[in-house]
């Protein structure tokens, strides 16, 4: 089982509860049995993943896949306000969806040795970038540039990668759609009634909060928030936050449990990262570099990388809500590195106290 399922758990059953008290819960009985579900695959992904090679050929998926993402919006019709939504259909979602490959993509670029290899992904990572920068999605950006910050905050050489490809997207972009980059600085104003929309959701979501925090409206009843409490506008819609839609609608302990959950597996692959930089040889220096990961530079990238996946994907829900089939893939990616990591610390422990033969 997951690290921290009891949790996971708490979160289900919590949801049931509110879903059986809340103001439609027929509205919400096939919501709640793909939530089930998810949990389920949650479970049956973490246990699948048994060594880093595995999580690395899950990290090449999930960049080849944005990279995908990112086409579609080129190719298939722009939104009616000229903003990429490609195959999501929505501009929020496939800047969301794109960003979850750009760490993968820039991890491999680096790790490349070949320089065409190097110029094939080094295209990409461009082409992805000014895709999100057309999707003008202000919570993609937000999220990419924190969990950028985060990722590179321990290398010079991946400050200058994300410096020197985000220069080359912004002037490709600027040549390629100058009325587009015009209406992107107008959105990042954050004064049009799109802003002003979410700002009344959420006034919405704390009013539910404040009025039934313990078990809130409903799970997956947010839309009939109205039925609830006394809204002025926007009745109908959804959260645009995950965390206020989650506590609007399931309660806040059910919101904690969920977080409580998340924070295990973050702290797990924060523990293991610092061990493996902590135990890295000295430059110049011939020592194994096998762990209880397998490849010490192989493990250690598929950490960091993950950690910066889910920073971007932990402030990324701070504004937008949540597409369930596409968080559940990535909070199992989270479980699952999570576990990989505990069973290779516990290997390393084992072998450390194994008394030595004579």
């Amino acid at each position: 089982m997951p690290k921290g399922f009891v949790f996971l758990i708490l979160f289900a059953t919590l949801s049931f509860a509110s879903m059986m008290l809340g103001v439609a819960p027929q509205t919400a009985y096939t919501g709640y049995a793909r939530f089930v579900f998810y949990i389920l695959v949650l479970v049956a992904f973490t246990d699948m993943v048994r060594d880093i090679e595995v999580l690395d050929r899950i990290l090449i998926i999930v960049a080849l896949c944005a990279l995908a993402q990112a086409l579609s919006g080129f190719i298939l019709p722009a939104s009616g306000h000229g903003r990429l939504s490609g195959l999501a259909q929505q501009p929020n979602i496939l800047g969301a969806k794109i960003a979850f490959g750009i760490f993968p993509m820039a991890a491999f670029f680096m790790r490349s040795k070949s320089s065409i290899m190097r110029l094939l992904i080094g295209l990409s990572l461009g082409t992805m970038l000014v895709a999100i920068g057309l999707t003008m999605s202000r919570g993609s950006y937000i999220g990419v540039l924190f969990a950028g910050i985060f990722w590179v905050r321990h290398s010079g050489r991946s400050v200058l990668l994300f410096s020197a490809v985000g220069c080359l997207a912004f002037v490709g972009l600027n040549s390629l759609a100058t009325e587009r980059v015009s209406q992107i600085e107008r959105r990042l104003q954050f004064d049009g009634s799109s802003a002003a929309n979410r700002a009344q959701v959420m006034r919405n979501a704390f009013k539910a909060i404040e009025k039934y925090p313990i078990m809130g409206v409903g799970f997956a009843q947010f839309k009939q928030v109205a039925d609830a409490v006394d809204i002025s506008s926007e009745a109908g819609r959804g959260g645009h936050s995950f965390y206020l839609s989650t506590a609007a609608s399931a309660g806040l302990p059910a919101l904690m449990a969920f977080l409580l959950f998340m924070w295990i597996q973050s702290s797990r692959m924060n523990r293991v990262r610092k061990r493996l930089r902590e135990d890295a040889p000295p430059a110049g220096e011939s020592r194994s570099t096998e762990t209880p990961w397998g490849d010490r530079t192989r493990a250690l990238w598929v950490v960091n990388t993950v950690q910066a996946i889910m920073v971007f994907h932990g402030i990324s829900l701070v504004v937008r809500g949540s597409q369930r089939l596409t968080e559940w893939t990535m909070f199992s990616l989270y479980a699952a590195t999570a576990m990989l990591i505990s069973r290779g610390l516990k290997r390393e422990t084992q072998t450390a106290s194994r008394p030595v033969e004579e």
